[in-house]
C-alpha cells in the first residue's frame, strides 16, 4: 500500500508547464488579434446601441405605456454588465484558465 501512496504523491506533485501567451508569429497573429479588436470594438457598438435603445423606450414609454419604460430600464443593468465582459473579457479567460 506504501508504493500506491508514493506513486500517487509523486504524481499530484508534478506541475504542468505553465508557459505566458505569445502571439503567433505571421499572418495567423495578426488575424487574431484583428478578430478580436473588431469582435470588441462590435460588441461597444451594439452595446452604445442598445443603450440609445433602452433611452427610447424610457422616454416614449413614460407617456403612453409605462411598460416599455421599465421595461427600457430593466435593461440598462444587462447593458452594463455585457459592456464589462466584453472590457474585461481577455482577463477573465486568463484569470479562469489560470
Amino acid at each position: 500500500m506504501s508504493h500506491l501512496h508514493y506513486l500517487v504523491d509523486t504524481f499530484l506533485a508534478i506541475d504542468p508547464p505553465d508557459s505566458d501567451p505569445i502571439t503567433p508569429k505571421g499572418k495567423f497573429g495578426e488575424v487574431g488579434t484583428f478578430l478580436i479588436g473588431v469582435l470588441k470594438w462590435g460588441g461597444l457598438v451594439v452595446a452604445v446601441a442598445a443603450m440609445v435603445v433602452a433611452g427610447i423606450m424610457m422616454a416614449g414609454g413614460r407617456r403612453h405605456s409605462n411598460r416599455i419604460a421599465v421595461d427600457g430600464a430593466m435593461s440598462v443593468p444587462w447593458i452594463v454588465v455585457g459592456v464589462a465582459l466584453i472590457m474585461g473579457a481577455s482577463s477573465l479567460v486568463g484569470w479562469v484558465i489560470s
